[in-house]
């Protein structure tokens, strides 16, 4: 039944809020007409959760991103919804040059918590310049400790309680990240390392969960995997080993295994007496 609503309610949204000739959607419709005003927000959320047709993305984002048209932009609260649109559409680069960006210019400013609003001193919440104090520290500016959690440490559960967790990291120009997700069943800590031909990553899976950990071969040559001390891809040898490694399958980037509590490092290197060629 819910499904069903979500389906209307998207196909109303793209009939009645859609401009062709602007490419994005607006933010109403009176009596037919639609309005001047386009925000970041209205579009985030319909690419957030795929009202926007996949052909209509990159059109959409080029338009709100540009800085150039007048489009009201997001506040540090809604900005989550944007990070979260970006990182869905697998603008996975676009959605960390964003934080350094906003929250970089808190830094800049002298924050040593995240605030209410982009400056202390003023809001554009309106669309509108408006001077006025603003809070100093305010939980609804932290997103990036989830954003960068969830999607480039990669931690998400996948059952209520996190009796199951998947972890994809998402590595986009970076060369290491660290930290801990907390959960009901215990930390879990996480932390992996680019190298020029190599990758680590290391993941402690607490009692009582599984994980689908996926990891990325990048752009190594004829990669091979090693759990530890021991070739596990792609001869698969982890299968072997009732308790510890419990299925391992592919994807388009990533080689996914799926294990019981414990801890394990995972090491992605190119095959000896691996062809140079690429």
């Amino acid at each position: 039944e819910w499904e069903g609503l979500a389906t209307r309610v998207g196909e109303g949204i793209n009939r009645r809020l859609w401009s062709a000739e602007r490419g994005v959607y607006v933010d109403c419709s009176v009596e037919g007409e639609l309005s001047d005003r386009v925000s970041q927000h209205a579009n985030a959320l319909a690419l957030l959760y795929d009202v926007a047709p996949p052909e209509r993305h990159q059109g959409i984002l080029s338009h709100i991103l540009d800085g150039e048209r007048g489009v009201v932009e997001t506040e540090p609260f809604f900005t989550h919804y944007l990070l979260g649109a970006l990182f869905r559409v697998g603008e996975d680069r676009r959605a960390v040059d964003l934080i350094r960006r906003r929250w970089g210019s808190m830094v800049a400013q002298g924050a040593t918590t995240t605030w209410e609003e982009w400056n202390y001193w003023g809001t554009k919440r309106s669309g509108r310049w408006i001077p006025r104090p603003r809070s100093l520290c305010h939980a609804w500016g932290a997103s990036p400790a989830y954003q960068l959690s969830s999607e480039v440490l990669g931690v998400r559960p996948t059952r209520p309680g996190f009796r199951e967790f998947s972890l994809k990291p998402k590595t986009v120009d970076l060369r290491w990240a660290k930290g801990v997700f907390p959960s009901p069943r215990g930390d879990i800590p996480v932390s992996w390392r680019r190298g020029e031909k190599s990758f680590t990553l290391e993941v402690r899976v607490p009692d009582g969960c599984t994980s689908d950990v996926a990891v990325p071969t990048l752009d190594i040559a004829e990669p091979e995997i090693w759990l530890d001390k021991e070739r596990v891809w792609p001869e698969r040898e982890a299968t072997k080993k009732p308790g510890r490694v419990k299925r391992v399958y592919e994807e388009e980037g990533y080689v996914h295994f799926v294990v019981e509590p414990g801890r394990y490092t995972f090491t992605v290197r190119r095959r000896k007496g691996a062809s140079r060629k690429g």
